[in-house]
This record gives C-alpha cells, structure tokens and sequence, in this order.
C-alpha cells in the first residue's frame, strides 16, 4: 500500500477493504481503524464488511467503547449493521464480562434492525452473565433462546455450569447435569471440570472425585485444568496426602503441572492441621526442579504453611534457587 502511494497511484475500494480485513485478522485495532479512516477520507464508501472488521478487531481487545464508537460510525455513514457487527460487538460484552451491555445490544438487534439472533449471540450474552456468576441471568437468557426456537448446544449449557462453580453451587450443577442428559446433549470436558470445581471450592473431595472418575468412564480424558481443580479441593480441604496423590496421577497422564497446580499443594499444607511444614519446603524444591518458579502467589503460601515465618520462607526459596518474592 505504501508503495502504491507513492507512486502516485490510488488505493481502490477493494484494495482498502483487504488491508482493513487483514489489519483486523492480524489482531492490529489501530492500524484497522486507521485504513477505515483513510478510506472514510477518500471519494470511495466503505462497506459494512469495512466497519465490521474494524468492530470485530476492537472486539478482540474488549475495547467496548472502540467497537461502539465505529458502530456509531458506521450508522452516521447510512449503513444498517447486520449479524456478523452484532456477532462482534457481543463476543466483546462477552469477553469483558459486561452482561447488561450484551442484553441491551442484542434486544436494540431485534427492535432497532429486524434481526434474528442465533445461537452465537444467545450464547454471548449468557456466558456474559455466567462469568459474573449470576445463575437466574444465566439460565433466563437460555430460556429465551428456547423462547426464540434457538436450541442451546453443550457450549451455551456449559456457561452455566461455570456459574454454578463461582457460586460452589454443587447441587445445583448436578440438577443442571441432569437436565443436559434429559436434552440428549453429550457431555465434554469443560462440563466434567466444572462439576468437579463446583464441589472442589468447597473442599468437598469425595463429591469431586466421583465426578472425576465419572469423566474417566465416559471416555473424556481429565486435563491439566481438571486435575488444577481437582486439586483446589484438596487444598481447601488441607487433605496434603490427597493433594500429593492427584499431582502423581497428573504426571501419570504425562501431564505438566503449572504453578497454579504447585501452588495448591502449599495450600494444603497451610490449611492442614497442624501445617505441613516440611512437606511445603519440599514442594518448593520439586517446583523448582521441574523448572516452574514460585510466583508470589506461591510464595504468600509458602509462609502461611511456615507459621508466617517470613525469613524461613525467603530461606526455603532462597535455598531452591529462586529470588524470595516480595
């Protein structure tokens, strides 16, 4: 493009249209606009597929005032946004987690512009809710779908699996579980993990482990994730020997602990009673030997599992290697 200008040549309407597309699939938001702009400036009209890429770059940032500000934009040109514009601009609510915002915009979708809504922005606006936690909202906005003959799928029904696991709601996910075996829909992964954190964040293991194994029997193979959840209960639990037990099955998986997972064995040891001093010490040396770094997270917990004793602690890490974290 560049060197077309300086040649004196003109970008034509189809050459702008590409460098905004691919300015927008290449994760670069200014430099979209910035085309849009130039083209704006020009005697040629953008297009919707102009504005869109350029909402749907924003989108990708959780910049929600950037996507709007070109949505306005877009309708000052005389243009009517259609499906894929309101696709981005509820994947960004989505990802932002600004729930009321999805709602408003897909109703104004509906009144403003006649349109349907399919099953992607029906599933935006409730993971939106679902990443707040609000169940009601959750489960009201997948009743609106089936209100609109837009059939949920596994996907949107695992959205409120994970508002059930920020509310420990394990009851509740297993009424939920029930119901999804009902629609004939198949359970995955990210269902399984979300049952197991549900019970997990309430330190009830037995409950996690059954799901756990009910995931092995459907043929679903656990990931790092689930056994990370997994182990959260044991370490809410203080259940060291269960923590150490799940962190040997997971390098049986051939698996790689992070240093989320690491993190929670020193939270079973300082949830024990009495802490699991000399076992916390050893884990920070098995960190380090599999060459994951205590973070501060890790760190914090190591010294809660040393009494607060915070010159041991800077010792211990010291000792494996590591700067003490601060």
């Amino acid at each position: 493009a560049a060197d077309l200008t300086r040649r004196g040549l003109q970008l034509s309407a189809l050459t702008f249209t590409a460098l905004i597309t691919c300015s927008s699939r290449a994760g670069k938001h200014k430099a979209a606009g910035a085309w849009l702009e130039r083209l704006l400036a020009s005697r040629l009209s953008p297009d919707v597929t102009c504005f869109s890429a350029v909402i749907e770059a924003h989108s990708r940032k959780r910049d929600l005032a950037g996507a709007k500000r070109w949505l306005s934009a877009m309708e000052d040109a005389g243009l009517v946004p259609n499906a894929m514009t309101y696709g981005s601009l509820l994947s960004c609510c989505s990802r932002a987690g600004t729930a009321e915002e999805a709602a408003s915009i897909l109703e104004s979708m509906v009144a403003q512009h006649s349109l349907s809504p399919n099953i992607v922005h029906f599933s935006s606006v409730v993971h939106a809710y679902a990443r707040r936690g609000d169940v009601e909202e959750t489960k009201r906005w997948i009743a609106r779908m089936e209100e609109a003959s837009v059939e949920p799928n596994i996907i949107t029904c695992n959205s409120l699996f994970s508002a059930f696991a920020k509310n420990a709601d394990g009851p509740g996910a297993e009424a939920w579980f029930r119901e999804i075996e009902a629609r004939q829909l198949a359970p995955n992964a990210v269902t399984f993990t979300s049952l197991i954190d549900c019970h997990a964040r309430n330190g009830a293991t037995l409950q996690a482990e059954a799901w756990f194994e009910r995931m092995r029997r459907s043929q679903i193979q656990p990931q790092e994730v689930t056994y990370g959840a997994l182990l959260k209960g044991y370490a809410r639990a203080g259940d060291v020997e269960g923590a150490l037990a799940t962190m040997d099955r997971l390098k049986t998986a051939d698996l790689q602990a992070d240093v989320v997972a690491w993190t929670s064995i020193l939270s079973a040891c300082a949830n024990a009673k009495p802490p699991r001093e000399d076992v916390a010490v050893e884990v920070i040396q098995s960190m380090m030997r599999s060459s994951v770094s205590p973070n501060v997270v890790a760190a914090r917990e190591l010294r809660r599992a040393l009494g607060g004793d915070d010159e041991r602690a800077e010792a211990v890490l010291r000792d494996a290697g590591r700067r003490p974290c601060t």
